[in-house]
């Protein structure tokens, strides 16, 4: 590992985390964006530091590895969020050593993907919030790492080991928990039928055996074996909605209501997992009743998640530090313009777009939302370009390319930059390898 570079380049990328969230720290309010998810992670951790229980109706739609995160720090320093953070600037700064302990990127790569890791908006603007993102960010690559290592030498204990982070990712964001499935089938692939079965097996059950703790918590508590409820909350509060709105032309607000006069209302207001799993069946119902328009959102979300440099809504908020509400602009924009282009009205959904969130921004927010379409659209051409490069193996491509497909995919017709931050450093990697060859490649050619 070349040590001095290293060192900079880890002061370098916690120099600009920290400058970035210096509103955050100033003001408290800015670490709280996001509609529910942060001021229901630290209701959680301020529960279990308390009274070291969840409490029943949120533990149903969250994981407890953010609000245990957060508890740890409340209870050495107090109900300090900006502890959280500073915490989490320092965690997911960790990525650059990891880094420079690769032996297959040269050491240009190495200092590129420092610089390129720096001045990441989109990770430095989640970073800044109570949220699980640079958490579940760090592990999942670490999850990546650990496998890859494991397929160059295989090992029992570097597959534990990648059960193990990524469970601990999984107990961070339930996202994680069907990636799972992506690893195993990759090692089965790989190792084929005959070799691959036994580490498929040792891998899934040593995975389920990690997240067993809180299955049977659930079990107990809730008379039901399940991890995590957020998908069916997911499935009735998005999905449906817009797959309704979008094959009648109707708005998702409309759709939304529609949708819970079917509902059990005093059951869902109490959020109980068995009225939850009715309630995503009859989601699903109308899912299944509008496939062609419910398929061209998720795509349109998928684009969005891999296209949108950051969140014009939350980077609004951030830099002006006001609330949603005296801001005067739209709430769920995005449902609304994937439902327009999906009905190939894309001048009326770009004219919404910009009207509803850059308009919006101030100048300095102008400024920084061109760095970022400019930063991202060169990483993304470093991607392209890094599917060619011989030093990378066919398996490290094929790995991080199908990690970043089922991150950006999953997420479904809520496509948003936010759901793109725990495949950032292989978008990163990938295109820094892209971009180093086509300077080797220009060199040969002089």
């Amino acid at each position: 590992m070349d040590k001095k570079p290293c060192l900079y380049f880890f002061l370098f990328v916690i120099l600009c985390r920290l400058l970035f969230a210096l509103p955050a720290i100033r003001d408290k309010k800015r670490m709280f964006i996001p509609v529910t998810d942060s001021f229901e992670y630290e209701t959680l951790a301020k529960s279990f530091v308390e009274r070291g229980t969840f409490p029943s109706k949120l533990s149903i739609i969250r994981t407890p590895g953010y609000p245990l995160f957060i508890a740890f720090f409340y209870k050495i320093f107090g109900e300090k969020p900006h502890i959280v953070v500073l915490f989490q600037i320092l965690f997911t700064s960790l990525l650059i050593p990891l880094i420079y302990s690769f032996s297959f990127i040269t050491k240009r790569e190495k200092n590129l993907f420092s610089i390129f890791y720096a001045l990441n908006l989109n990770i430095a603007l989640h970073t800044s919030q109570l949220l699980t993102e640079g958490l579940f960010m760090i592990l999942i690559f670490m999850t990546i790492l650990s496998f890859l290592y494991y397929l160059n030498s295989p090992t029992l204990i570097r597959l534990i080991q990648t059960s193990l982070l990524l469970a601990l990712g999984t107990f961070t964001k339930p996202i994680g928990l069907y990636f799972s499935l992506v690893i195993g089938l990759f090692l089965l692939i790989k190792k084929g039928l005959k070799n691959g079965v036994l580490p498929l097996f040792i891998f899934l059950l040593s995975f389920l055996i990690f997240l067993s703790p809180w299955y049977i918590r659930n079990y107990i508590r809730f008379d039901k074996f399940f991890f995590c409820g957020v998908a069916s909350c997911n499935l009735t509060y998005y999905e449906a909605p817009s797959a309704i709105a979008s094959g009648e032309n109707i708005s998702v607000d409309k759709a939304r209501k529609r949708l819970y006069n079917e509902f059990d209302e005093e059951a869902l207001d109490r959020c109980e997992i068995h009225e939850l799993n009715k309630d995503s069946k009859i989601a699903l119902k109308y899912i299944l009743k509008y496939p062609m328009p419910y398929a061209k959102l998720r795509m349109v979300g998928f684009l969005n998640t891999v296209l949108l440099p950051f969140s014009p809504r939350a980077t609004l908020i951030y830099l002006t530090g006001k609330p949603f509400k005296e801001l005067g602009v739209m709430k769920e924009v995005n449902q609304k313009v994937f439902i327009l282009i999906s009905h190939k009205k894309f001048k009326q959904g770009f004219l919404l777009f910009f009207k509803e969130r850059v308009q919006k921004l101030p100048p300095s927010g102008i400024v920084v939302m061109g760095v970022a379409i400019l930063y991202h659209f060169l990483l993304l051409f470093g991607v392209i370009l890094s599917l060619r490069v011989p030093t990378l193996k066919k398996e490290q491509k094929i790995l991080f390319i199908i990690s970043i497909l089922y991150f950006t995919f999953i997420p479904g017709t809520v496509g948003h930059p936010r759901f793109r931050i725990p495949i950032e450093p292989c978008l990163i990697l990938l295109g820094v390898i892209g971009l180093a060859s086509l300077e080797k490649s220009t060199k040969l050619k002089m």
